[in-house]
């Protein structure tokens, strides 16, 4: 077997090898190629010879993450967008076309057969490049032949209706070969047969033709050529399905080389020839014409979107999987539908168009192709009356978008649950308007195109509400969000904050939408009262719902025995429903989506609450937590949740594609690169173009185009500089890195060197800044003594850089006796009374030996400064001693809930200071003050007894011994 060009290069081909029965399906929709308007699964030529694709079987509503789907090896997929029947419990799906790949070799009498022949060898690779498949193979006959054959096969980019295929056969002996290809329209969708009528015929010498009637009241026309030299063709036919059949001699002298062409057209086709017609105008064109104009298309969309990693074949490859499957199942030029759930490659969501359109797949075309955009909101303004008729059918006024929508948009989810109240999907819809308007600059399409789909579904929202409090504010009850383990719940903050935006959006657009001046001061006054939850006892924690806290815990160690399948397949819905758990990401993909609206200490506390409740069993979940965790500076979390996101397809032995690409994630890829690791703000948070990258560990450079407001860039990241290159001939534009902010000249470039110098520092207090860890002991120490309790410095030394109702913890565990939490409270407030007494008597003297000449040499060196101590105390302390207006931050005990390790109290500075944690380098005394750097990613500089900690081999006993440049080398180290 020879090496196919693209095998040089990983980061650009898929390879399966060798073929295995049981991982098929996977690599058949992995290997799913397509030119917008026709998708085709990669399924084998010859097929598998007991796999039947007209299995009839009765497919129930169900929950699709727990469902089990029918166990078969091959699974035929021939999509065209738009082409949808009626299923008698489902409603409206995609319909599987006839199949027209299939190609069947036998010699003298035997039938090529992965699974019974005796096959040496065997190789398919999807070069993504050129979005080409080809498959290689060694076959040892039963006669004693060896055989050779390479297939390959595409999906035109430039001729959109055609699939080109070719096959070549060698041989080290001279054999008989029969060729059997055609036309299989036995097939079914999901079990069901959608055909109402079939017509099948031979149309030429070597041309076959294909015509069925949908009960969608679609005409799909199908034709295919064979072009092989020498051949005599005769005509096989069949139930349902048609076929060429030839004998041909091959031998080492005299190789087979076969094509065979296919076109497809349909009634619902804007303008275009049918597909008799499109064989006709390529019949001059040789294979390599053919194939040279669509890999130049594919190029040029390679251009405008490839991603580049270095340092990570695996991450670079995963990555070119996701932006493949993206460019392959975008529909160009057709607001008629969208991208459904499986990206045209599986039956498994019914070809249905989800939230996926705006939140997960919109943003990858916003800043590559924003003429890719424009179709798919506009879809949304095509499928308005169709919103409006789900509105009536719940009796509502205004526009409803269906969770599950066909292309007219129609509500098609057969369950109810998902159906009646995931509503958040219309304010999803209105959101990518305006994300559109924001990343093309068009601020005119939401005053013109959209004003009325924005209008609409705020009407639907105003009636959708419920007055609360006598009326003073609003509620939104009965519904689900983003989670769909928590049914039917109120005030859920993701809808309660996405339907604001939409109110607010037609507050502002809502005379263009055709709004009155009542509508649109109804709508703001609503978006102004609706609720964003807190926890009760901790106004950081926003509730992903009203009572989310009092539901009952999961017990996963208990009842999730097996992780590497869903908790839904493991328990009942009814205990699913009523547990605190979570299917996908919830406050965290609302606090995603408007970044600016909550600080890093509550997305912090949203993740340490929401995380270990979270069973990420869909596959939208792990690309949002990765950029969340990047945005916290929490590399090896991020690192994790990539890994997952990323690999979703690619985990054949998993199952991966074998039910339809997991297109959403792929979008979700993109945007963990994009809006995760290289720290992107969307335009809709800021008409600056901004970043703050935070690369993974192991790689060397991202690199990766945009179109920012109508104005193309290059991204260059590397571990040392960002290089933002402006493409426009004309228009300059401003970037923004790390908070330093530059005007790119058009056609020239900048650089932002980001490994140089030390942008800030975050001290400890006590025992660091101050020797007032002494009066610490001093006041335990008596307090102690009262309570007959045995403490001595090495308890002491426990203390360090924890809060006080944690020390006293540690200090009551010597106490032989339990102490009711009334009390602990008393005697934690003797202590500080004591403590403020002993600091009545600080004086410069207390001020920790080198001390101001370190600050002050910071300050000359350009640097930020903070405090971050768990003491309540700290800002007393310093303003004491008149060290306060030293710094440029001071974050104590009174800022956070928690304390050290948790490493929330160093984020916060490093918000308050403007930095990325990754600036940042942290100078601690304490254990658990080391374990809270490190948490926040940070580097850390240990002194005292810590210092050993610390890692970096540079912190000694006190602040005398470091240097200004002992911080900038361990910020150089950390980084």
């Amino acid at each position: 077997m020879s090496d196919s060009p693209s095998d040089t290069n990983p980061g650009w081909s898929i390879i399966e090898e060798p073929f295995d029965a049981a991982t098929s399906k996977a690599w058949e929709g992995l290997f799913t190629l397509g030119s917008g308007y026709l998708h085709l699964r990669g399924s084998l030529e010859e097929h598998l010879q007991d796999a039947p694709q007209n299995r009839t079987y009765l497919r129930q509503p169900a929950d699709v993450t727990s469902e089990e789907f029918p166990d078969r090896k091959a699974k035929w997929g021939t999509y065209v967008p738009g082409i949808y029947g009626s299923h008698p419990l489902l409603n409206a799906e995609l319909i599987n076309l006839p199949w027209f790949l299939g190609i069947a070799p036998e010699v003298e009498g035997e039938r090529l057969d992965m699974e019974h022949g005796r096959i040496e060898a065997h190789r398919r690779t999807l070069d993504l490049r050129q979005a080409m498949l080809r498959r290689e193979l060694r076959w040892h006959t039963r006669a004693g032949a060896i055989i050779e054959i390479t297939f390959e096969r595409f999906v035109s980019a430039a001729r959109p209706h055609l699939c080109l295929q070719r096959m070549k056969m060698t041989t080290d002996r001279a054999v008989e070969v029969t060729i059997r290809a055609g036309i299989d329209a036995d097939v079914r969708t999901n079990g069901f047969d959608h055909f109402q009528a079939v017509g099948i015929e031979r149309a030429g010498p070597a041309e076959i033709h294909c015509r069925v009637r949908t009960d969608g009241n679609d005409e799909v026309r199908i034709a295919s050529c064979l072009l092989a030299e020498s051949a005599d063709w005769r005509y096989e036919p069949g139930d349902r399905r048609g076929g060429l059949v030839a004998a041909l001699t091959v031998g080492p002298s005299r190789p087979l080389i076969m094509e065979k062409r296919s076109a497809v057209s349909a009634s619902r086709d804007l303008d275009g020839p049918e597909a008799s017609l499109h064989l006709r105008e390529i019949e001059q064109l040789t294979w390599e014409v053919l194939l040279a104009e669509h890999a130049s298309a594919w190029r040029e969309r390679w251009d405008a979107c490839d991603v580049l990693i270095e340092g990570d074949d695996e991450s670079q490859l995963a990555v070119r999987v996701a932006l493949f499957h993206l460019l392959r199942a975008h529909v160009p030029d057709d607001p008629r539908v969208a991208i459904d759930a499986k990206g045209y490659g599986g039956e498994a969501y019914w070809g249905r168009f989800f939230w996926d359109t705006e939140m997960f797949l919109l943003p990858f075309y916003l800043y590559t192709d924003p003429d890719r955009a424009r179709t798919l909101v506009d879809f949304r303004r095509h499928t308005l009356d169709g919103a409006r008729d789900n509105a009536r059918r719940y009796g509502y006024d205004g526009a409803r978008y269906a969770w599950e929508s066909d292309p007219a948009g129609q509500e098609c989810c057969p369950n109810w649950q998902y159906a009646d109240h995931e509503v958040h999907i219309t304010a999803d819809a209105v959101y990518g308007l305006a994300h559109y308007a924001a990343a093309t600059g068009q601020a005119e399409y939401l005053h013109g195109p959209a004003a009325e789909v924005v209008v609409e579904t705020a009407r639907y929202w105003l009636q959708r509400i419920d007055p609360a409090d006598g009326e003073q504010r609003f509620s939104l009850r009965g519904v689900m969000g983003p989670d769909e383990y928590t049914p039917i719940s109120d005030d859920n903050a993701y809808t309660n904050r996405l339907v604001a935006f939409n109110l607010n959006l037609a507050a502002e657009v809502g005379e263009s939408g055709g709004a009155s001046a009542a509508e649109r001061e109804a709508f703001a006054r609503a978006a102004a009262t609706l609720p964003i939850l807190r926890h009760p006892d901790d106004d950081t924690l926003v509730l992903q719902c009203d009572g989310f806290h009092r539901l009952a815990d999961p017990r996963f160690d208990e009842l999730w025995r097996d992780r590497r399948r869903p908790f839904a397949t493991q328990v009942s819905q009814e205990r699913l429903y009523r547990s605190r758990c979570l299917k996908q990401a919830d406050v965290l993909m609302l606090m995603m989506l408007f970044p600016d609206e909550f600080t890093d200490d509550q997305v912090r506390r949203a993740w340490d609450y929401y995380v270990p409740l979270t069973t990420h069993d869909s596959s939208l979940s792990a690309g949002v937590h990765a950029i969340v965790a990047s945005r916290l500076g929490k590399c090896d979390e991020a690192w994790s949740f990539w890994r997952q996101a990323s690999m979703i397809d690619l985990n054949v032995e998993d199952g991966g594609a074998a039910e339809g690409i997991h297109i959403a994630a792929a979008g979700a890829v993109w945007q963990v690169v994009t809006l995760g690791f290289a720290g992107m703000k969307t335009a809709l948070h800021c008409d600056t173009l901004t970043l703050a990258p935070c690369l993974p560990g192991a790689w060397r450079r991202l690199s990766f185009p945009l179109i920012w407001r109508g104005c193309p860039v290059l991204v260059d990241i590397r571990p040392d500089t960002v290089t933002v290159s402006n493409r426009s001939a004309e228009a300059d534009i401003a970037v923004c890195v790390y908070g330093r902010r530059q005007d790119v000249r058009a056609g020239r470039s900048c650089r932002w060197d980001t490994n140089t110098g030390l942008l800030g520092v975050i001290f400890d207090l006590d025992g660091v800044l101050v020797t007032t860890d002494e009066l610490h002991y001093q006041s335990w120490k008596e307090l102690a003594d009262a309570e007959g309790i045995p403490f001595d410095r090495s308890v002491n030394e426990r203390l360090r850089g924890v809060s006080r109702m944690t020390s006293l913890e540690i200090i009551l565990e010597q106490a032989g006796r339990e102490y009711p939490e009334e009390q602990k409270r008393e005697l934690a407030a003797r202590k500080n009374q004591r403590y403020r007494q002993l600091l009545e008597a600080l004086t410069a003297a207390d001020v920790a030996p080198g001390a101001i000449e370190l600050l002050d040499g910071l300050k000359r060196h350009g640097a930020k400064i903070a405090v971050a101590s768990s003491s309540r105390n700290a800002r007393l302390i310093l303003e004491r001693l008149s060290l306060a207006e030293r710094f440029d931050s001071i974050v104590d005990g009174n800022d956070t809930a928690t304390s050290k390790p948790d490493p929330r109290i160093f984020m916060l500075a490093s918000e308050r200071l403007g930095l990325p944690p990754r600036r940042c380098v942290v100078v601690e005394d304490a254990a658990a003050g080391v374990e809270a750097a490190r948490g926040a990613g940070m580097a850390v500089v240990g002194i005292g007894s810590a210092a050993k900690l610390a890692g970096a081999g540079i912190g000694g006993d006190d602040l005398s011994s470091l240097a200004v440049e002992d911080l900038l080398k361990a910020g150089r180290m950390g980084r």
